[in-house]
């Protein structure tokens, strides 16, 4: 009993410092963070944001993309973190992987301190530096480079933006042709029915005279 007592004490601070880390974060991220806590789980909190190239607020210039979790065991942060990435956008397979050592030394390097605001922001300045999509231009199909510009979807489709206004003008005048031949049809349509009236009017009118 006299052991268990210090444990649950040393518990106890352990939770206190993870808890008053989190409200930091929350005050930082505010909605951006989201935390859960379970108990009797093997990591008790779950730390989770997604995370953008610092932009300045300029969303459309916020290319690539990633949700970055951070379980706590009841340890940390004797121990560090586990680190795992969810949901990348416009990021290489050979990137996330970069970005996962990273995370990993910067956690490493950081034991028996608090590291996860540290952690939030390095993800975020790799994102910075790295905000050229990965691929290529799905109309062209040529890779992406830096210096161009480029138009990316709310579903992270990207185009360069040159090909896409020759996109849009090729469709709307493809569009205004489909809809010049429908209206040259249904005029069409419209004068051949008149001639069926007139032929039947006259198949029915039984004094009709050929001279």
């Amino acid at each position: 009993t006299r052991k268990a007592a210090p444990q649950r004490r040393g518990k106890m601070a352990a939770e206190s410092c993870v808890d008053s880390e989190i409200e930091v974060l929350q005050s930082i991220y505010l909605d951006e963070l989201t935390v859960t806590h379970q108990q009797d789980s093997e990591c008790p909190w779950l730390v989770s944001i997604t995370l953008y190239p610092s932009t300045a607020q300029d969303c459309d210039s916020q290319y690539v993309r990633l949700t970055l979790s951070l379980a706590l065991s009841p340890q940390y942060p004797v121990c560090p973190p586990r680190i795992s990435i969810h949901n990348p956008r416009g990021l290489s397979d050979d990137k996330l992987q970069s970005v996962q050592q990273c995370l990993q030394s910067v956690a490493w390097s950081s034991v028996g301190a608090p590291v996860l605001y540290e952690l939030i922001e390095k993800a975020k300045e790799i994102l910075t530096d790295s905000n050229i999509p990965h691929g290529h231009c799905v109309i062209c199909l040529y890779d992406f480079k830096e210096g161009e510009v480029f138009t990316k979807t709310q579903c992270y489709h990207y185009f360069h933006s040159h090909c896409l206004g020759r996109y849009a003008t090729h469709s709307e005048s493809e569009l205004r042709h489909r809809l010049q031949e429908r209206k040259e049809d249904k005029t069409l349509n419209t004068k051949l029915a008149e001639v069926r009236e007139g032929q039947d009017s006259s198949n029915r009118n039984p004094y009709r005279i050929t001279l």
